[in-house]
Parts: C-alpha cells; structure tokens; sequence
C-alpha cells in the first residue's frame, strides 16, 4: 500500500494472514471489502488510486473507508445501487455483496503477461486474439492503463458470433528500463448475452538500440578526420546524455574493398575472402 508508507506502525496495518468466520465483524466497517478488492487487484493502492492509504484505516469506521470503497468499485465498474445502511443492515445484505464480489473479481486478475520485446526506437506490436463461442454478437470496451508509451487500437472490441477477433497493441518505447501498463476488456451488458472481463499485464523488454540516423564517411586510412554529429532529443524538457563510443571492425579485407571501387560502375560486389586465424 502506497499511501501507508509515511511512517506507518506495520503491526497495526491489515493483513490479510486470516480465515474469514464472522461477516458482521469482517465486513460491518467495509474494510473487508476493501481486503477482497485489493487481493485481486494489487494496483489499487499505488498513490493517486483509489484504496491508497486504506490499510491504515482504523477498524469498525466504516464511514472513514466508505468513500475508497465507492470510488474503488464504481473504477473495477462494479458499483450497485446501493448505500452503506444497505451493505451493512444484515448478514444477508453482507453476504449478497460478497457473493457480488466473488463472481465479478477474479475476471479482474491478469489472465497472463505479454511481453514486448525489441529495438529502442522501433515500434513493437502485438496482437491479442480473443474468441467468441457463443450464438451471439459480444461486446467489450477497451481501456489501457499505465505507461503511455503503449498504445491500443481502439476502444473497443465487437465480436462476431462463433467467431475471434484481434486486438492490436503498440509499444513506442522511449527508454530501457521496463515499462508496464494493463489492457482490459470490459464486458457490456447492454445487449443481454456478454463475455467475461478479461485483463492482461504488458510490459516491455529492450534488448537494443535502433540508430537514429546513419552517417557514412570516405576517407583515406590512416587520414584524421573530423565531423560533427547533431543530437536531437525527443523529451520536452532539458535532458543529460552520457556518451560512449563503440567500434565494430567491417569484416571485408583491403583487397575485396579496393576490388569493389573498381567494379562498382557495374553494379556488383565481390565477396568477402575467407580468413583463417
């Protein structure tokens, strides 16, 4: 929990070590709820969410966590028509909501991690495939949440009765380090007959660098020469950048590249000469 990380006294945080036995003590105050929301969805009290700052919260309060909790519901787009003398007024009503929960969280869960993998400066795409066994025509909004240098086609996703779709996802990454986002496909309910909601971790993996641009020389060897190169930078702002320089020796001799300035009118190249240490 983010928002708990101020100086916090961890041995009076929630845990979630524990077996639920009594509704009424567990969930009379809403922090139980907040305890089945935040099991699932781990990001939910990262700062600027919704359940930031709960697990500090003073048990048997619930009007201190009922306002995380709405806000942390109407997100996961599981709000109810309902008020907090409705959710609390008996065993039943407890019971009603957590059955609420426990068929509508675990879709929420990421279903698996796609990795993008490829060149700094280099588009990255991926495509999702989903599929539609049913009779009938299914319906999902779209919404990415995370780093924007991921990029999602649409925002929405309709499929076809009996039939798969794909979804494509963008990755235009602007540095090594990783970054993550979430993809989720919310089921409309609009229509009758709707899918389950799907979730998907993406996360980047840099393993190169694509050049910016190219610069050829001709000189003679052994001949200094000096050029300058341009930096541009992408950034908004001011940036510092570390220089460094690596060589990697052509692997041609000098006698296959004075034979190619010779033919070079025709068109062709001769082969490399193989070499023997």
């Amino acid at each position: 929990d983010e928002g708990a990380t101020g100086g916090a006294d961890l041995s009076k945080m929630i845990s979630f070590g524990k077996r639920v036995t009594d509704l009424d003590a567990d969930f009379k105050d809403l922090i139980g709820y907040c305890q089945l929301i935040h099991s699932h969805v781990t990001d939910c009290t990262k700062h600027g969410r919704p359940l930031s700052g709960y697990t500090m919260m003073e048990r048997g309060k619930g009007e201190e966590a009922l306002p995380h909790f709405e806000e942390a519901m109407q997100e996961l787009r599981m709000e109810l028509s309902t008020t907090y003398e409705d959710i609390t007024f008996s065993t039943r009503s407890i019971l009603l909501m957590v059955l609420h929960m426990y068929l509508n969280l675990p879709n929420l869960v990421p279903k698996t991690k796609v990795e993008f993998v490829g060149d700094l400066g280099t588009p990255i795409m991926k495509e999702i495939e989903l599929k539609n066994p049913s009779r009938r025509t299914i319906e999902y909004s779209v919404t990415l949440a995370g780093n924007n240098d991921f990029t999602a086609q649409s925002t929405s996703l309709v499929i076809a009765p009996e039939s798969s779709a794909v979804f494509l996802v963008t990755l235009n990454a602007k540095f090594v380090d990783p970054a993550y986002a979430k993809l989720t496909f919310w089921a409309q309910k609009d229509s009758g007959l709707s899918g389950s909601t799907l979730c998907f971790d993406l996360v980047s993996r840099i393993t190169g660098r694509r050049p910016t641009e190219t610069i050829k020389r001709d000189t003679h060897l052994f001949e200094l020469e000096q050029f300058q190169v341009t930096v541009k930078s992408p950034f908004p702002k001011d940036a510092t950048y570390q220089i460094s320089l690596h060589i990697t020796a052509v692997s041609t001799t000098i006698d296959d590249h004075l034979k190619n300035l010779a033919i070079e009118a025709s068109g062709k190249r001769v082969k490399p000469a193989k070499t023997t240490p």
